[in-house]
């Protein structure tokens, strides 16, 4: 919750790998999010949903451009895993398969 509160507070500093680490689980929240009816949630989603850019992949766009985790394994950390499981989380949740399948891969090496 401190990085959340420091994230809306001062988005200019906060941790390039968090910030990547959390919006890929707002993408993968995005896509399988199943509020129920009538409630803020539901219209919060059903917003970013109708919204013609697809919001979610936006949110996984914008976190492989601030630290995209299959490239410089050398100085990657325990985030990069992390993020590769939440890529391949995502793109299975799209239905890119063979992306998700690459992903899972890197994960074991």
């Amino acid at each position: 919750m401190r990085n959340i509160d420091s994230y809306y507070s001062d988005q200019l500093h906060v941790d390039a790998t968090w910030l990547c680490l959390f919006d890929l689980t707002l993408a993968i929240g995005l896509v399988l999010a199943t509020p129920l009816p009538g409630t803020q949630v539901e219209a919060v989603i059903h917003k970013l949903r109708a919204d013609p850019i697809d919001q979610a992949e936006l949110f996984y766009s914008n976190a492989r451009n601030l630290c995209d985790p299959t490239t410089g394994f050398e100085n990657a950390g325990f985030w990069s895993i992390q993020a590769l499981l939440l890529m391949a989380i995502y793109t299975l949740a799209v239905s890119k398969r063979n992306a998700a399948f690459a992903f899972c891969g890197k994960l074991s090496r």
